[in-house]
């Protein structure tokens, strides 16, 4: 009842307080002899039978185990004998053993097709779809294996590549005998992730803070977003906010609502495949973000700095946004684009973006310009 609970609080509250343990605490290895582990009887840690030996559980290995499946320690091809997490460590990270390899492989193949090799990057064991090319992964992970486990090589390896550098159009040949694209006929057309989004912005834009390392930044988010999470704090320094959106802080309840648009994955959950939507949100964030309207003015500001007649300014703004240059008719409807917005606003909106008069230009045409650069699909697609 109430009052024997508040009997019970009264009495908790008469027992001394424990000493807060200090915020830099980290786990570490001991120099003592690793403890041993044994079969317990029914269960009962009470009753240990026999010691198990560290090492792959032989369960999981289909057949006779070989040296290179379940290297035991201080064998060939195997870590030797010592700590067990580092020796879990090693031998994860062991030539001998090819999965991890393939794991990360896959991985990166993903992430520039859309889709692995494999089609469960969580999942490779035997009730899963096997490999749809075997020998490329198995070569994949010994270059992996071979560059010293470099991540930058693979990424070198598969962008140089002639199977990424092909059109995602397709071939109506092709697109009859392979119409899932499974033996990579053309390019998968895949949405940039929110993160390449938004770095691209202030790339173009000249803003991007590019420092490196640091503890996780906040920047600023929508106020009514704001007001449900106290703990948000945007950084003082304004430089902060204009960093690359890796060093974004990670909180678990709320996600920065520019990445958030773009399918950013939940932190609660595993996310093996990040998922690639088209929604009209996408559409609005592009048109009225914040991030948006502030990167266009400064690409706005950039192309009168760098170029000096109206001509090579749209050039300038293709070849900054969409990395090529305008079409024919691009190119008139941005002339077009610039000339009306000339005559339908006043003078006193003319903006100086450069001192001299004779470039003095309309602020709002050329901003409103690269926004409208910025919504193109060859922004935001990889063809």
């Amino acid at each position: 009842d109430k009052a024997r609970r508040k009997e019970l609080r009264d009495e908790l509250n008469t027992f001394p307080r424990p000493t807060p343990l200090p915020m830099a605490m980290a786990l570490q290895n001991s120099n003592s002899a690793p403890a041993k582990t044994f079969v317990l009887s029914r269960g009962d840690y009470n009753n240990p039978e026999d010691e198990v030996q560290r090492g792959f559980p032989e369960i999981l290995i289909s057949g006779t185990p070989s040296q290179e499946q379940n290297p035991a320690p201080g064998k060939a091809g195997a870590p030797a004998a010592g700590n067990p997490r580092a020796t879990l460590a090693n031998w994860i990270a062991s030539p001998a053993n090819p999965l991890t390899a393939r794991v990360m492989v896959n991985r990166i193949w993903q992430h520039h097709f859309g889709r692995g090799l494999v089609s469960t990057p969580s999942e490779f064991g035997t009730r899963t779809p096997p490999p749809m090319h075997p020998e490329l992964l198995d070569w994949l992970a010994g270059k992996f294996i071979a560059s010293g486990w470099s991540i930058k090589q693979m990424h070198r390896l598969i962008l140089l590549s002639a199977t990424y550098q092909q059109s995602s159009s397709a071939k109506a040949e092709a697109l009859a005998r392979d119409p899932e694209n499974r033996f990579y006929s053309r390019q998968n057309r895949l949405r940039l992730e929110g993160e390449v989004i938004r770095d691209s912005l202030l790339m173009i834009s000249g803003e991007l803070n590019r420092k490196v390392g640091g503890p996780s930044v906040l920047p600023p988010i929508p106020a009514d977003i704001a007001k449900g999470s106290r703990s948000w704090i945007p950084e003082k320094d304004p430089t902060e906010h204009t960093r690359r959106s890796l060093y974004i802080f990670a909180q678990r309840n709320l996600r920065f609502p520019f990445l958030e648009v773009f399918d950013a994955p939940d932190s609660n959950l595993s996310c093996p495949v990040r998922g690639r939507s088209t929604t009209a949100p996408q559409s609005l964030t592009l048109l009225n973000s914040p991030e948006v309207i502030h990167a266009a003015r400064a690409t706005a500001q950039r192309v009168f700095r760098e170029a000096d007649s109206e001509d090579a300014r749209i050039h300038h703004a293709f070849r900054l946004v969409v990395g090529r240059a305008p079409s024919t008719r691009e190119l008139t409807l941005a002339r077009q684009f610039v000339g009306a917005w000339s005559v339908s606003h006043k003078k006193e909106e003319t903006s100086a973006l450069h001192n001299d008069e004779n470039l003095l230009a309309p602020a709002g045409a050329w901003e409103e310009l690269c926004r409208a650069l910025f919504n193109l699909n060859s922004f935001v697609y990889v063809d």
